[in-house]
């Protein structure tokens, strides 16, 4: 167990110093916003000179505090660490200015900063800003999933991007971030969203409530019969969208039934409530 937590806590490490220097060497240079509470820092730096690793942290306070009250457990734990050690980075790794094409800062910016991100998310955790927020927005609203509130968080930091700094800067921050998230999916879960998993345990009630209630997804028991032992049982199917909450429903039955048998398979194509509507 302590070597897990260790193996966890050096990937939040990596991933929060990975990110903070795809904002200081890529997209602060160039005044490229990068989404989130790093973008609304980035634009207050380049306006009024803030140092972005302080607003970060200030920022991330009362959402800190909220998803230790109503989330808990050790993902709250975890993104605490994530989000102090993003900020310390932010205000200890130097500006430096790469590259002086914005097209060339808006690439690698996105691509790194996915990288760090999508390392952080790996381990079920998060450095704060838009994606702790969707998270506490989807205890609110929990028919929208985690990625679009993420995109409504991100959407209005770009368009701020566009009315502080300029509107070409908002075109490479809409670019910066659509690559960051792409990579984030690549890192976490592959190239699809959708992941349909099914889980064979004997703590099957146990993790479909979590599950239902973690995530708010639904969940549906197959009755199932292991034809070597002869025993009848249930298999539990559940769809998740994104790579965050791919993450989170894998630890959470990890934390259960370290034993289960869960199988994870891309969704090429999902319809229903939660996903995609019926055509």
């Amino acid at each position: 167990m302590k070597r897990k937590y260790l193996k966890e806590l050096l990937f939040i490490i990596v991933g929060a110093a990975i990110a903070a220097c795809a904002i200081n060497f890529f997209l602060v240079p160039a005044e490229i916003s990068s989404g989130g509470f790093s973008g609304i820092a980035t634009i207050l730096h380049i306006r009024l000179g803030f140092p972005i690793g302080i607003v970060v942290a200030v920022m991330n306070l009362p959402l800190a505090i909220i998803a230790i009250k109503l989330l808990g457990g050790w993902f709250s734990v975890k993104s605490v660490i994530a989000t102090a050690l993003f900020s310390l980075f932010l205000g200890i790794i130097p500006e430096m200015k790469i590259t002086s094409d914005p097209i060339i800062s808006c690439v690698y910016g996105g691509l790194v900063l996915g990288l760090g991100l999508g390392i952080v998310l790996k381990v079920n955790s998060t450095t704060g800003g838009s994606d702790l927020m969707a998270r506490l927005l989807k205890l609110r609203f929990k028919h929208f999933g985690v990625g679009r509130l993420i995109f409504a968080v991100d959407f209005f930091v770009i368009v701020a991007s566009g009315i502080f700094i300029s509107p070409e800067k908002a075109l490479y921050s809409l670019a910066a971030v659509f690559i960051s998230t792409q990579i984030i999916d690549l890192v976490v879960s592959g190239f699809n969203n959708a992941k349909a998993f099914f889980i064979i345990s004997r703590e099957h009630e146990k993790i479909a409530q979590t599950i239902m209630e973690k995530l708010s997804r639904g969940v549906t028991s197959l009755g199932s019969r292991g034809m070597y032992t002869g025993t009848s049982g249930h298999t539990l199917l559940c769809v998740v969208q994104g790579a965050s909450e791919s993450a989170t429903l894998q630890s959470l039955v990890k934390d259960i039934d370290r034993h289960a048998f869960l199988i994870k398979a891309d969704a090429r194509e999902v319809m229903g409530e939660g996903f995609a509507q019926l055509d």
